[in-house]
């Protein structure tokens, strides 16, 4: 009877460990997969203005006290045995050891200089980004002080292996893009909305506004307010009946204080609309 369990057991391991190969493997494949870029080439500014922009739209949209660290110096974002390691690279010094197109096919169009696909950080989000406010991000992140800090390498554990092989975890390389700042964005409000939201928020609630993400609202919920119930939401960041959102509170009120009423009301308008 000892004997028979025995080898039930070892075929059991023998076949868990043949499933998690084959899963490296074939995670492999997709890690791998060559994305063309279109080479855009883009200006820097020393312009003072556009460099004040610049730091608004940093912090806003999440490189400047944001998932890069305080000082753009780079961060892990998240680690584990079974997720792996999700690493913020340092800013500063990568805007000085890449070129600009280089660093527009990574934010813009999900692609690495070596060819393969970004899948954490929401390129397929910041593919709206006008050319305007990248040209006013990297001038502000190029005239910061290059930061010394050296983030470790990211890796991919078992459960960002499966994600990559359900569709969970897709190439931000492949994912749709669509440009809503065409034909003049900023003279209406539900169309500037939607581009602030695809640059400002994707982050954290990905590109779908009508879904949960883990733990992470759907941005549609906005629904629940009234149009100046929402823009006391996001200045004060404070939920209906006064409710602090513990880091989120502040997180809302350092990041966003840049938005004019006019911009906040646009986002409300847009998420109205859904």
């Amino acid at each position: 009877m000892r004997g028979k369990i025995k080898w039930i057991v070892l075929v059991a391991l023998g076949a868990a460990y043949l499933a998690v190969a084959i899963s490296y493997l074939r995670s492999s494949e997709v890690l791998s997969r060559q994305y063309p870029a279109l080479e855009r080439s883009l200006p820097v500014s020393t312009n003072p203005e556009v460099l004040a922009r610049g730091e608004e739209l940093a912090m806003l949209y999440g490189c400047y006290r944001g998932c890069h660290g305080p000082a753009m110096q780079g961060s892990v974002v998240e680690e584990g045995m079974l997720v792996g390691r999700i690493v913020a690279p340092n800013l500063t010094a990568s805007i000085r050891n890449h070129s600009l197109t280089t660093i527009e096919a990574m934010v813009r169009q999900g692609v690495r200089p070596d060819g393969t696909s970004l899948f954490h950080m929401p390129s397929a989000g910041y593919a709206v980004m006008t050319d305007e406010d990248f040209t006013a991000i990297t001038s502000f992140i190029r005239a910061y002080p290059l930061q010394v800090d050296r983030q470790p390498a990211g890796k991919f554990g078992l459960s960002s292996r499966l994600a990559l092989l359900t569709g969970d975890l897709r190439p931000q390389a492949t994912q749709v893009r669509d440009a809503p700042w065409h034909d003049g964005y900023q003279s209406e409000p539900r169309r500037l909305g939607e581009y602030l939201v695809r640059n400002a928020c994707v982050e954290c609630h990905g590109l779908d506004p009508l879904r949960d993400r883990g733990d992470v609202t759907a941005l549609v919920r906005a629904q629940d307010y009234d149009r100046w119930e929402f823009v006391g939401f996001v200045r004060s960041g404070m939920a209906l009946g006064d409710k602090v959102l513990g880091r989120k509170t502040e997180m809302m009120k350092s990041r966003f204080g840049s938005l004019t009423e006019k911009e906040i009301e646009a986002i409300y308008a847009y998420l109205s609309s859904l």
